[in-house]
């Protein structure tokens, strides 16, 4: 009986005896991994056929699944399927390999194989447990056949590998790396042992190498195709959140790569077998593939010709990549990379991120100094990599003949194309994300670049509107300021749009967003807004050194303590510029200059607005930096906000441990633009003739020619003042600051593989309406992130009961505090992925468990394929290449 599609049932399986068919439930317990092998089992007694095991760490055994039927291997009394025990009380990793001694069949035969290697880790073990694949009674676990690999270290991760000496692969062995804590690699090798009775049988071969490392493997890959060529390489990738030391002496952050045809010893662990690939960040888990990219400028889903040609979007030959998830707590916006699947080119002269492949303008951006990394929407658990299978899609399908040997298909919402590898990814949020490794990418589901007036899916800008500023400086008139965006598509009768919906903005003349940069957010442009982060809250005050007063957004909770709840007035990304206001509020000040104040004030508190004149860098008195206020004039000219200050305020200290703390909060001294999700976004500048100078834009700058000391945030703060880091109080390095924070928040965080197709005029009408070529050269558009052309317009309407005719539009008024203008902002996309059927009601969280297998030698209809755990109890089988409700669920 086969697998129920998509159904949260528990499995029957047959068993092999009797005329009748007796059946038998999976029952898995908490699988935690998941490995593919070849081997012998009860099920086919005498013949080797593919299985994958699955490790339950619930119940401390193996369970085994027809790889190809997907039937579970029924025990000798079928009451359920066969049940491994492992020495281990919690297995969680398996490893599996083939030992390279198969032979060659027959012409017109298929390959027929040996018992592969498999290796069964308990949680937190030391020790490597072999599993017989080769007895004609059934896979069993062999505990005189474990090996130790020290007491007191744990097995982190391990892989199996071929034994590459001398340029070729050994036949009939296999050799087993493990990453060790303390810094550590463990080399086993295993080999063939025939006997009289178990002709097949595999053993260890030799006591373990242990290699020392300067830091701490943490996920472990190789490239098969590297042992497959002549000569035959091998290189072990290494995750890792330590820093790397180069020969020259510098560190970088990234993976570690490892000659793995040298003797495994201590040559591992140094120059030149040990070289470090530059990431820009720590990492977690690392794979690694050759494949085919698409050409920079290349655009479509798949080939419409043979490889070779002209219009094959790939380029050849094939490259060698790497893939590591970066580590989420190093990467970001105010990191040097984004978080995501950094893409590295290995190669010895490169050791780096793969460089951009875009083209860049004044007003679109630059190409980033390295490609981006691959976006996925949670947190990688685990990965794997498939190439394309061995017996290529039925060229009679549906699919055409677009998959030819060295491709494969790959199913999104947006149609089915074609590609060179495709890797699973498990991530946090129960999903299983796909991902075109040729594009850099996973397909979204619905298009980012196409959609229809009437139905809007595409990236856009899906809303604006205007917050207006209302008074009465004339009797006769009430005045209104509004602020919006100018609509130059008629450039000698500009209009202000103050609002608009849906594809009203869809005219790259009113507001501009790319593909592939733009977020889904909401941008909101006031006029002396509130810095991100820094609303009311807690401040101190005292003496400058020249006689002026210092203010940081802090709380010395006892006398002479340490400051809490501090705002880091200092870090770049908070964007606090000279010329800001800090608008200080007390409810203890009594002094006669501040009587005026507080007896209009609300809440019993006064209000004083200061202007920024200088920042200070941190110190002990304000680890978080502080800045220098000097009073502003009051409404309408006045002297109250001066004369309270220098009475109150001017040069004294105010703190906690004083009794008199006050508050404070920091607004912008003019526009400033500020998203929900990106946070500060930049200040722009409203024009009255929006014909004349560039519009705001969020763009990429080459952040690698930008320079700021003090980003990231250093913890902890250099010791020597003399460091760079606290020289950061100029104009020039803040405003340099400020540009490299913007640069990092206008990166690329996608990778779009589409174009308006110029075949297909009729069809794309409204994608090149949208879209103008000369403006967005797809796939290699840089940008921007969002441009507009802000104004101000004043309008004046009669009061009640006034006939008199009221002064014209003005765009050339004062800004008020409280003007806002709001856009909303939508990526549209929608990642391509698989995972468990919907309303089961179980937490699909999957367990770290993936690994990747063709099942096309065997049934070609279902190609390749993934084999997924997941913590409730369940196995999920799909294939990429499949649609997305053809998958199986195993329990």
């Amino acid at each position: 009986m086969t697998p129920r599609r998509l159904a949260p049932l528990a499995l029957a399986v047959a068993a092999a005896c009797g005329s009748a068919t007796p059946t038998a439930q999976i029952r898995f317990q908490e699988p935690m991994a998941v490995a593919v092998f070849n081997g012998i089992t009860v099920q086919t007694p005498g013949t080797v056929k593919p299985y994958f095991a699955v490790a339950n760490a619930g119940r401390a055994d193996l369970t085994l699944l027809d790889a190809v039927s997907g039937q579970a291997v029924a025990a000798p009394v079928v009451l359920r399927s066969l049940a491994i025990p492992t020495p281990s009380v919690r297995p969680s990793l398996l490893v599996s390999a083939r030992l390279g001694d198969d032979q060659a069949p027959p012409p017109g035969q298929p390959q027929t194989h040996r018992p592969d290697l498999l290796v069964a880790v308990g949680a937190g073990s030391s020790q490597l447990e072999l599993v017989s694949t080769w007895g004609a009674d059934g896979a069993v676990s062999i505990p005189s056949a474990g090996v130790d690999l020290g007491a007191g270290s744990e097995i982190l991760a391990a892989i199996a590998t071929p034994v590459v000496e001398s340029g070729a692969v050994a036949s009939g062995r296999v050799r087993v790396i493990a990453a060790l804590s303390g810094r550590q690699l463990a080399v086993v090798d295993y080999a063939r042992t025939p006997t009289s009775t178990q002709p097949d049988a595999i053993a260890p071969v030799g006591p373990p190498v242990i290699v020392k490392l300067s830091f701490q493997p943490l996920a472990l890959a190789i490239d098969p195709d590297e042992a497959s060529g002549t000569p035959a390489a091998l290189h072990l990738y290494a995750a890792t959140l330590d820093p790397l030391t180069r020969p020259d002496g510098s560190t970088v952050f990234g993976v570690a790569m490892l000659d793995a045809t040298l003797p495994p010893g201590d040559a591992w662990a140094v120059s030149p077998s040990l070289q470090a690939i530059d990431a820009r960040a720590p990492t977690r888990l690392v794979a690694a593939a050759t494949l085919e990219e698409r050409k920079p400028d290349a655009a479509g889903s798949f080939p419409s010709s043979p490889p070779g040609l002209p219009s094959s979007p790939f380029q050849s030959p094939a490259v060698r990549r790497v893939y590591a998830f970066l580590d989420p707590s190093s990467c970001g916006p105010a990191q040097r990379i984004d978080c995501g699947i950094a893409v590295l080119d290995p190669t010895p002269t490169a050791l780096r991120l793969v460089p951009d492949y875009s083209i860049g303008s004044p007003t679109t951006g630059t190409p980033m100094p390295y490609l981006a990394p691959i976006f996925v929407p949670s947190v990688p658990v685990a990965l794997s990599i498939s190439k394309p299978p061995a017996v290529p899609i039925d060229s009679n399908s549906t699919t055409g003949n677009q998959f030819a040997v060295q491709y494969m298909p790959l199913v999104a919402g947006t149609g089915v194309r074609a590609t060179s590898a495709v890797a699973a990814i498990a991530a946090a949020d129960g999903r299983v994300y796909i991902v075109d490794l040729s594009r850099w990418q996973i397909p979204s589901d619905v298009s980012i670049l196409r959609d229809t007036a009437a139905s809007p899916t595409r990236t856009r800008a899906s809303a604006m509107a205007t917050i207006g500023v209302v008074d009465q400086p004339d009797p006769r008139f009430f005045r209104s300021r509004e602020l919006g965006v100018w609509d130059v598509t008629n450039p000698a009768k500009p209009a202000l749009v103050v609002s608009a919906t849906g594809d009203a903005l869809s005219n790259i003349n009113v507001v501009r967003v790319t593909p592939g940069f733009t977020p889904s957010d909401v941008w909101r442009i006031k006029y002396q807004g509130t810095l991100p982060g820094l609303s009311v809250r807690t401040a101190e005050t005292g003496p400058t050194g020249g006689g002026g007063t210092w203010l940081a957004m802090q709380l010395t909770p006892t006398p002479g303590g340490t400051q809490i709840d501090v705002a880091r007035l200092y870090d770049p990304t908070l964007a606090v510029q000279v010329g800001d206001i800090v608008i200080i509020s007390a409810a203890e000040l009594t002094s006669a200059q501040c009587a005026p104040l507080q007896a209009t004030a609300t809440a019993a508190a006064l209000n004083v607005e200061t202007q920024i004149t200088a920042i200070l860098a941190p110190s002990g008195a304000y680890p978080g930096g502080a800045v220098v206020v000097d009073p502003l004039n009051g409404p309408n000219g006045t002297t109250q906000w001066r004369d309270c200050f220098n009475a109150e305020i001017a040069g004294q200290a105010h703190s906690a441990d004083k009794g008199s703390a006050l508050r404070a909060e920091v607004i912008a001294g003019g526009y400033v633009m500020v998203g929900d999700q990106a946070g500060y976004a930049g200040r722009p500048v409203s024009a009255i003739d929006p014909n004349v100078g560039t519009p705001f834009a969020l763009a990429y700058q080459n952040e690698d020619a930008l320079s700021c000391p003090i980003l990231p945030w250093p913890t902890p703060l250099p010791t020597a003042t003399t460091d760079p880091f606290y020289a950061c109080t100029d104009a020039t390095c803040r405003s340099a600051c400020d540009s490299l924070v913007l640069a990092r928040k206008a990166r690329r965080t996608y990778h779009l593989a589409d174009a308006c197709s110029p075949d297909n005029p009729g069809a794309d009408a409204r994608c090149f309406q949208v879209w103008p070529t000369a403006q967005y050269p797809f796939p290699q558009a840089t940008g921007p992130v969002i441009s507009f052309r802000l104004g101000l317009q004043e309008r004046f309407v009669a009061a009640p009961g006034i006939t008199a005719t009221p002064p014209p539009t003005d765009y050339n008024s004062t800004p008020a505090r409280g003007l806002e203008l709001d856009l909303t902002t939508v990526d549209a996309l929608s990642p391509t992925f698989r995972r468990a059927p919907a309303g089961s009601g179980d937490v699909v969280y999957p367990t770290g468990g993936i690994t990747a297998f063709d099942r096309s030698p065997y049934k070609a209809s279902d190609s390749y394929r993934f084999f997924v755990t997941f913590g409730s109890d369940f196995v999920l089988d799909f294939s990429p290449a499949l649609a997305q409700n053809t998958g199986n669920v195993y329990r």
